[in-house]
């Protein structure tokens, strides 16, 4: 009797285990909020397909670069102002401007569910038209004199540098 109630007890934790790592291996409820670009790197004046999924059923999503600044989004139908709104399926797409306030460079995309704050991110590169000029420095003075003094006195004068070229 003991033996059989150890059998039953096995059978009934395997399915059940079975049921919790079917749930938690979905993708449809469990997955994380994701954001997909259409190209890793862009320059200014292009525009780049953004496309969000896995968020909540018609959340607003909040879309940002780097340290919370603002991006611009091409007006899509159904998309008002700064937000975007989820569809019944959690995914929407929109076109992002890159526009002059881009420096060439890395920059991290965001999205953030504005109730839930989950967030979503990709990288981006900037590109710059043209080669990029080379970084020069410069500078204050041509040489320092700074004089003969007692050992351990402070012997200060101003330095200046400062880069006359490119990034």
């Amino acid at each position: 009797m003991l033996a059989a109630l150890s059998l039953l007890a096995l059978l009934v934790d395997g399915v059940l285990a079975a049921f919790v790592f079917r749930q938690s291996g979905s993708n449809d409820e469990t997955s994380h909020p994701l954001l997909r670009l259409a190209t890793n790197a862009a320059s200014p004046g292009q525009v780049v397909e953004v496309s969000l999924s896995h968020f909540a059923s018609r959340a607003r999503v909040r879309l940002t670069r780097d340290v919370q600044e603002v991006v611009r989004i091409d007006q899509i139908a159904g998309q008002q102002g700064t937000y975007i709104q989820m569809d019944v399926t959690g995914q929407a797409k929109v076109r992002l401007r890159i526009d002059e306030r881009w420096e060439p460079g890395n920059h991290v995309v965001v999205a953030e569910d504005v109730m839930t704050r989950y967030v979503a991110s990709a990288p981006l590169q900037i590109v710059g038209i043209g080669p990029a000029q080379p970084p020069h420095m410069q500078l204050s003075q041509d040489h320092f004199d700074m004089g003969s003094s007692l050992q351990g006195s402070n012997s200060i004068q101003s330095l200046h540098l400062r880069n006359t070229g490119g990034e």
